[in-house]
């Protein structure tokens, strides 16, 4: 089963038509969560912003690509491989996909779990976390998981997903986790998942400064 990263021609083909819904809540500020003793400051230029997040200290990169319009950058715990993970972070971005009509990023996580749910219709599961805030930009975060798929049936896959609307370009972070197979759908822990969400925590979203490069002073000290 791979992580979300393989679908997204899928994903940006169902976002438009989209008419899903979704568990509200009131909104959840990862801009100004603290960042969390155990994990590091990470910030990555994506088209046309920084994008500022925090990653586990035993995290190390696995993988980045830039192929024409989409980034995507993949994280796995130190001493596993690419091949053979337990859990991946992945951050992606999709240029000029925000300046499209209807696009939210609500309508990305609902089309995200769409994917999930036809790969594994009898062992599917998604919980919501609802509205996030970065900055002032709008956000979504949810947790969508297969016990089994149609493409793998050797092991579980939950993932959280936060969506994130920029001002031209469209981003997610995503938390990947693999497991023992299950035929029946995933218990979400809600707990753990919110710590995780937490832990990803600060995100931001800032302007590219001319001539700054790492580690990006503007964003990283801003208050």
């Amino acid at each position: 089963m791979k992580p979300p990263t393989a679908r997204v021609a899928i994903i940006f083909a169902l976002l438009v038509g989209s008419n899903g819904h979704a568990q509200q809540r009131r909104d959840n500020h990862l801009d100004t969560l603290p960042r969390a003793a155990s994990s590091a400051t990470t910030i990555v230029p994506i088209f046309s912003q920084l994008l500022l997040f925090s990653t586990p200290k035993d995290f190390r990169p696995a993988n980045e690509a830039l192929r024409d319009r989409k980034y995507v950058q993949q994280s796995i715990p130190a001493g596993e491989s690419f091949d053979r993970w337990t859990e991946m972070i992945t951050v992606t971005g999709e240029k000029d996909v925000a300046t499209l009509q209807g696009v939210t990023p609500q309508k990305l996580a609902e089309a995200m779990a769409s994917v999930y749910q036809s790969s594994c219709p009898g062992s599917f599961r998604a919980a919501s976390f609802g509205a996030v805030k970065v900055d002032d930009y709008d956000g979504f975060a949810t947790v969508v998981g297969c016990g089994i798929s149609d493409t793998d049936s050797s092991r579980s896959l939950a993932v959280l997903v936060v969506t994130i609307k920029g001002e031209r370009d469209m981003y997610t972070l995503q938390w990947s986790q693999r497991g023992p197979p299950s035929t029946t759908p995933l218990v979400i822990d809600a707990p753990r998942w919110q710590d995780r969400l937490s832990r990803i925590a600060p995100v931001r979203l800032c302007a590219i400064v001319v001539g700054e490069g790492p580690p990006y002073p503007s964003c990283a000290q801003r208050r």
